[in-house]
Protein backbone atom coordinates (compact mmCIF):
# COMPACT_ATOMS: atom_id res chain seq x y z
CA UNK A 1 0.00 0.00 0.00
CA UNK A 2 2.77 2.44 0.96
CA UNK A 3 4.73 1.53 -2.18
CA UNK A 4 1.74 2.09 -4.46
CA UNK A 5 0.97 5.41 -2.76
CA UNK A 6 4.59 6.52 -3.17
CA UNK A 7 4.50 5.67 -6.87
CA UNK A 8 1.32 7.71 -7.29
CA UNK A 9 2.83 10.71 -5.54
CA UNK A 10 5.98 10.46 -7.65
CA UNK A 11 3.97 10.17 -10.87
CA UNK A 12 1.90 13.27 -10.01
CA UNK A 13 5.03 15.23 -9.09
CA UNK A 14 6.69 14.28 -12.38
CA UNK A 15 3.58 15.33 -14.31
CA UNK A 16 3.42 18.69 -12.56
CA UNK A 17 7.13 19.31 -13.17
CA UNK A 18 6.77 18.44 -16.84
CA UNK A 19 3.76 20.73 -17.16
CA UNK A 20 5.60 23.62 -15.53
CA UNK A 21 8.51 23.11 -17.91
CA UNK A 22 6.38 22.84 -21.03
CA UNK A 23 3.99 25.74 -20.42
CA UNK A 24 6.50 28.50 -21.28
CA UNK A 25 7.55 26.55 -24.37
CA UNK A 26 3.97 26.27 -25.54
CA UNK A 27 3.46 30.00 -25.09
CA UNK A 28 6.60 30.63 -27.13
CA UNK A 29 5.46 28.26 -29.91
CA UNK A 30 1.92 29.79 -30.05
CA UNK A 31 2.89 33.51 -29.88
CA UNK A 32 6.50 34.54 -30.12
CA UNK A 33 8.08 31.96 -32.41
CA UNK A 34 6.07 32.78 -35.56
CA UNK A 35 7.01 36.44 -35.15
CA UNK A 36 10.70 35.48 -35.05
CA UNK A 37 10.62 33.44 -38.25
CA UNK A 38 11.43 35.09 -41.56
CA UNK A 39 8.64 35.66 -44.03
CA UNK A 40 8.15 32.96 -46.60
CA UNK A 41 9.67 33.75 -49.96
CA UNK A 42 7.36 34.72 -52.78
CA UNK A 43 7.55 32.27 -55.64
CA UNK A 44 8.28 33.91 -58.97
CA UNK A 45 8.38 32.40 -62.41
CA UNK A 46 9.15 33.99 -65.74
CA UNK A 47 9.06 32.66 -69.24
CA UNK A 48 7.04 30.23 -71.26
CA UNK A 49 5.96 27.15 -69.32
CA UNK A 50 7.86 28.22 -66.24
CA UNK A 51 6.80 26.84 -62.86
CA UNK A 52 6.69 28.58 -59.52
CA UNK A 53 6.18 26.84 -56.17
CA UNK A 54 6.87 27.60 -52.52
CA UNK A 55 5.66 24.25 -51.13
CA UNK A 56 6.61 21.36 -53.36
CA UNK A 57 4.95 18.17 -52.23
CA UNK A 58 5.36 16.18 -55.42
CA UNK A 59 6.66 16.21 -58.93
CA UNK A 60 6.31 19.15 -61.29
CA UNK A 61 6.36 18.42 -64.98
CA UNK A 62 6.10 20.75 -67.93
CA UNK A 63 6.30 20.31 -71.66
CA UNK A 64 4.50 18.42 -74.36
CA UNK A 65 4.10 14.70 -74.07
CA UNK A 66 5.21 14.55 -70.46
CA UNK A 67 4.39 11.25 -68.80
CA UNK A 68 4.45 10.96 -65.01
CA UNK A 69 4.76 7.53 -63.43
CA UNK A 70 4.35 7.09 -59.69
CA UNK A 71 6.28 4.15 -58.25
CA UNK A 72 5.78 3.00 -54.68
Amino acid sequence: MVGANGVGVLTRAEGEAAGATMRPGRRLLVGELPAMLPERPVAQAAGTRSVSATDKAGGISTGEGVRNILCR
